[in-house]
């Protein structure tokens, strides 16, 4: 038992870095289609700067954020069996 759950942790690790990566290049595709379409006389509230601080860092906590994907799902579920036991228990 203890062998399956060590391999379904790591093929859910590696689903979750491809999340993770898809993420980040499907938000940097996003900005650059969207920097493409606007002109530059147009875009004046941003320099290249900010764009490329949105591209490269902001895309990137996604990346960390998907790590954390599994919790987000996990702890609704963990809290609801939590509270049915203790109920259980206590009558």
């Amino acid at each position: 038992m203890q062998v399956l759950n060590i391999l379904v942790d790591k093929q859910m690790c590696a689903v979750q870095g491809q999340l993770g990566q898809k993420a980040v290049r499907a938000m940097n595709a996003f900005i650059f289609h969207k920097l493409f379409r606007v002109s530059n006389a147009s875009n004046k509230q941003f320099n290249s700067g900010e764009i490329f601080k949105f591209t490269f860092g902001d895309s990137g906590r996604l990346h960390f954020i998907s790590g954390y994907l599994p919790d987000l799902v996990r702890l609704p579920i963990i809290t609801a069996v939590c509270i049915y036991t203790i109920y259980g228990s206590l009558g």
